[in-house]
């Protein structure tokens, strides 16, 4: 009875694993610098989020302030003529009384920030042609136009929105279709105490429907409909850090007119004293006092008569976060991570697809005599690219030649004194890998050798072939032949008594 190992188990040998990982450097450099770029690029995704966070909070601070930038610059103030400082202190109490009357008569100081009404409406957009992207954008910036913001501010009732901070009130968005005819408008409206959602929603509804008869000629004809509408009640964040923002810049001016105000002589604050007062009595207005100390450069206000001092503040540099740029931290990290993927994608490959990839595996699992292990370089194609030959070539440098594997053989069949043998081929070797099998029986001297394929394994064989077999030389198939296709024939071999003489492995 022969005594032979039946091993349906793979075998890996994972320093040879790590040296075809190293033959497929290519595939881990373009794996690599995918990671690469997905990892720099998120980082860099992410960083722009909050860049652009960053910004649009200062952004939006500065447009709840509406304020431009004051030019407080005390080499201007020496330069300036004697009677500057006065000048100094009427230009910063200017600047405070208008801010202050501006957020005090402006919506947006109204709003209880605990309980802020929200009116939302949805609109549906019908377009006669396809291409409602371009319809849709136009209505996204209903906030720029005038004429749509003059309808709201009367709504809401304050004669000029603009100066009560429309971006922080109303809030569009419209999403269109490149090639179809329908898409949505959305409308967010945040409600005075005293505003009739009703009457504003029937007065935006009338507007769209007007627009849309209007503006049919330039954006092609169109149809907009309401499709729901309500109100909703919650607590508003950006309402309390608008407002607090606003007493916090108020309390800002009026402590710079202060401080100046303090360094005043006498006769100087007397004359500021009686400035205020003729604003105060309404001899004088704000526009009277800027143009009567025009002269004295020591600030410089773009001023609005509507209102609000100031005009929209870029945010200061020094306060904003760097600009984000690619990281070459996480560049190198995606690079590494990428590399790791693709080993780890190619070593699941193994473990899940089970084949013999190695004739030292085959010889170990199966327990028999291997008499020579056959490398010829396999791959063709977008393989052959990820398969570097040199790597190869020295991953296999103990491989055995056709004449080496046809010796063995014979020196072994002459010990034995064999005069026939049956060579299975486990597994589709494909033409390359049976012409190499018919090379070495024909270079085997002194025995006769009978080749059968069984590319399914024992499901290719009758049990009657079976039986007839002499001894049997299996010949494992690199990538092709799976464990338990080897432990299935070693065991019906030993049911019929069947020596095995051994194996090879072939890989071309």
């Amino acid at each position: 009875m022969n005594e032979y190992r039946m091993v349906d188990e793979q075998e890996i040998d994972l320093w040879d694993f790590l040296k075809s990982i190293l033959e497929q450097w290519r595939g881990c450099v373009i794996t690599g610098l995918i990671f690469m770029l997905i990892a720099a690029g998120v980082r860099y995704s992410m960083d722009m989020k909050s860049y652009d966070a960053a910004v649009a909070a200062a952004e939006v601070s500065a447009d709840m302030a509406e304020q431009t930038a004051v030019i407080d610059n005390t080499a201007l103030v020496e330069k300036s003529v004697a009677a500057t400082n006065p000048g100094v202190a009427l230009n910063y109490y200017v600047a405070w009384r208008q801010y202050k009357d501006s957020y005090d008569s402006s919506i947006l100081m109204k709003l209880d920030a605990a309980n802020v009404r929200t009116l939302g409406l949805d609109y549906i957009l019908e377009c006669e042609e396809p291409g409602s992207d371009h319809v849709a954008f136009y209505y996204g910036t209903l906030n720029e136009r005038e004429d749509f913001t003059e309808m709201l501010s009367k709504a809401l009732g304050q004669e000029d929105i603009k100066d009560g901070f429309i971006s922080e009130l109303v809030n569009v968005s419209a999403v269109g279709s490149e090639f179809g005819n329908g898409g949505y408008i959305r409308v967010k409206i945040k409600l005075p105490e005293e505003a009739d959602a009703a009457d504003i929603e029937g007065k935006v509804t009338s507007y769209l429907n007007s627009a849309s008869g209007n503006n049919a000629e330039i954006l092609g004809a169109h149809n907009i409909a309401l499709a729901s509408s309500g109100v909703t009640t919650s607590f508003d964040k950006g309402v309390v850090d608008a407002q607090s923002s606003a007493v916090s810049n108020i309390e800002s001016w009026k402590n710079k007119f202060l401080n100046v105000y303090k360094t005043l002589t006498a006769d100087e604050k007397k004359e500021v004293d009686n400035v205020i007062a003729s604003v105060e009595t309404g001899e004088m207005s704000y526009q009277d006092v800027r143009e009567e100390y025009s002269a004295q450069k020591s600030i410089s206000v773009n001023w609005n008569e509507s209102s609000v001092v100031q005009k929209v503040v870029a945010p200061a540099e020094d306060k904003l976060p760097a600009v984000p740029s690619f990281s070459i931290k996480y560049a190198a990290i995606g690079f590494v991570l990428g590399i790791f993927v693709y080993a780890g994608f190619a070593f699941v490959l193994i473990v899940l697809i089970r084949r013999y990839r190695n004739g030292e595996e085959a010889a170990s699992a199966l327990g028999l005599r291997s008499y020579g292990d056959i490398y010829e370089y396999p791959y063709h194609g977008f393989s052959a690219f990820l398969h570097d030959k040199r790597i190869y070539a020295w991953r296999h440098k103990k491989t055995s030649d056709v004449a080496q594997v046809a010796a063995a053989i014979s020196a072994k069949a002459d010990h034995s004194s064999l005069k026939n043998l049956t060579c299975i081929i486990l597994g589709d070797a494909g033409e390359s890998g049976q012409e190499g099998v018919n090379e070495i029986a024909a270079k085997v001297s002194g025995v006769k050798i009978d080749i059968r394929k069984a590319p399914e394994g024992l499901a290719s064989l009758s049990e009657d072939e079976i039986g007839k077999f002499a001894p049997v030389l299996v010949t494992i198939v690199s990538g092709k032949t799976h464990p338990a296709q080897a432990a299935e024939l070693l065991s019906r071999l030993k049911e019929y008594d069947i020596p095995l003489f051994g194996m090879n492995f072939i890989e071309k």
